[in-house]
């Protein structure tokens, strides 16, 4: 039930920015509105990789369910916090 809502969030969300998306393209067509989505899927799929490959690098096995878990916990040598765990 809970990813059901999530995939209809998503959905519901993705839905909205049809109409701008295509409103700002310089040639309103359908094929190049499908072009510029599968290039945004594109590009979102591979962040999710990146992400995923870099997370398996820094952890390993002891990658949690959710990786910002992880990042929440790396310390530097002296004790403190690394900035990109801040950004992230």
């Amino acid at each position: 039930m809970v990813s059901a809502l999530s995939t209809i969030i998503v959905s519901y969300s993705y839905q909205q920015n049809t109409f701008p998306i295509y409103e700002s393209l310089k040639v309103q067509t359908i094929e190049s509105y499908n072009a510029s989505a599968i290039i945004g899927l594109l590009f979102s799929f591979a962040i999710y990789i990146l992400v995923s490959l870099v997370s398996i690098g820094l952890f390993g096995n002891t990658i949690e369910t959710s990786v910002l878990i992880n990042f929440g916990e790396m310390k530097t040598p002296s004790g403190g916090q690394y900035w990109e765990c801040t950004v992230i």
